[in-house]
């Protein structure tokens, strides 16, 4: 009796281990870059793993930095300006406004705008959120337009990428 339950409870015992083990096996960040239309606004929304900006925060603070530490916004903020950015037609930055940061259990959600925008034709993007930290990251850029929706993946040393509008 004591046999038969022994080899389903270890097989279960290694199936749960081994979805834990792999629970974040992936690194990625997935970006929202849309032209609001009613407001004249570019709208960006950055979606990062919460441990990964731990991670990397704590790797440029040279200590640990804990989610809603209260210098975090800040740290957040200069990282993501640094690591993540617009360009118009003739290749000159866009500037971007910090609106804010939310976090919930798993992602940190990062809010960034340009009001008065001209909307997305030519802009190019660089994304270089987290690749760094992983030589395996893949960053995905959907860009959104009057309802045309084009996708950029960037991975370590792509640099700058047109968005085909």
């Amino acid at each position: 009796m004591s046999r038969l339950l022994f080899v389903p409870l270890t097989i279960l015992s290694l199936m749960l281990w081994s979805g834990e083990a792999s629970a974040h096996r992936y690194h990625a960040t997935i970006s929202s870059v849309s032209f609001n239309d009613r407001t004249g606004s570019i709208e960006v929304i950055h979606q990062i793993f919460s441990h990964d900006v731990e991670y990397i925060l704590s790797k440029y603070a040279g200590q640990t930095v804990q989610i809603g530490a209260e210098d975090m916004d800040d740290m957040l903020r200069a990282y993501v300006e640094n690591a993540f950015a617009l360009y118009d037609k003739g290749g000159a930055p866009i500037p971007l406004e910090w609106v804010g940061a939310e976090i919930d259990v798993s992602n940190v959600w990062v809010y960034m705008e340009r009001p008065d925008a001209m909307g997305l034709d030519g802009v190019s993007v660089r994304d270089e959120l987290m690749v760094d930290l992983y030589e395996d990251q893949v960053n995905t850029v959907n860009l959104e337009q009057g309802g045309e929706l084009k996708t950029l993946i960037f991975q370590r040393e792509d640099g700058i990428q047109e968005s085909g509008f």
